[in-house]
């Protein structure tokens, strides 16, 4: 039985991340090297099946914002795209991990609304740094948020190839709308280093591991270990986002405990 490298990792690093994947019998796909698409599909195939995950509490859906007028919104709004075929609309690897140290952080959990971004997420896009259709309807997405909620904060963020549709959604706002996204924080970023129009440098954060290939250009067979742990990097994302919205209601030890995380440089 052969296993190509990218599911290989996928499967060790998912098994390892949570510990209810320790006790489920799995039985995993037959794969070869030209056969990438099929083989990521059956892996998330294999998790996304049992009672084991339809009962446990992370939610790979999030749709607490459209739709809202403007006395409902909440105080912060995430636009989240998730990673190539990641389940629902904003994954499992990074996106609930990331909002969950948000959460943890507000007094209030109802200051926080989540909009996973939905689109087929399928290998072709990532390796083309995202399509103009998906792009595109990120950037109308965005642009809706931000006029129904005009006194909401806006974070947009991405992992893998939701980072590429971030930057490609970014090019296409007008500049009155750009002004108004208050801080993007992407993940495993594989376009790294690429500037966002119309957004001060200072508003983003780009998490990129060292050995992370994607983010190096390297595209799916970059894909390893150091790709699908981004999930560690939540506290440090969260703390990058809240660190300058102190009137959210964030309780006077998290915000301490912010500090002391900058002051040490952890991550």
């Amino acid at each position: 039985m052969h296993f190509h490298p990218y599911v290989g990792h996928l499967l060790l690093t998912l098994v390892g991340s949570w510990s209810w994947f320790a006790h489920i019998a799995i039985g995993a796909p037959q794969c070869s090297q030209g056969d990438v698409s099929n083989c990521l599909e059956d892996v998330f195939d294999i998790f996304t099946d049992g009672d084991e995950f339809r009962n446990d509490r992370i939610v790979v859906v999030r749709n607490d914002i459209l739709g809202k007028k403007a006395r409902d919104c909440a105080s912060l709004n995430v636009i989240y795209a998730r990673g190539t075929l990641e389940p629902g609309n904003v994954g499992l690897l990074t996106g609930p991990p990331f909002f969950s140290a948000l959460a943890e952080h507000l007094n209030n959990t109802n200051l926080l609304g989540i909009q996973g971004f939905n689109y087929q997420a399928l290998i072709p896009g990532f390796i083309n740094n995202g399509t103009v259709k998906d792009a595109t309807k990120m950037a109308r997405l965005v642009t809706q948020i931000i006029e129904n909620c005009p006194d909401s904060y806006l974070l947009l963020s991405g992992y893998s190839q939701g980072a590429q549709l971030v930057h490609r959604a970014v090019e296409m706002l007008e500049p009155s709308v750009s002004a108004s996204i208050d801080v993007v924080v992407l993940f495993g970023d594989p376009m790294n280093g690429t500037v966002l129009p119309g957004i001060d440098s200072a508003k983003v954060m780009s998490l990129c591991h060292q050995d992370d290939m994607v983010c190096r250009g390297q595209g799916v067979y970059g894909v390893g270990p150091a790709h699908l742990t981004y999930r560690q990097d939540a506290q440090t994302a969260a703390m990058f986002t809240l660190s300058s919205m102190s009137d959210l209601g964030i309780s006077s030890e998290s915000l301490s405990q912010l500090a002391e995380m900058a002051n040490k440089g952890i991550s």
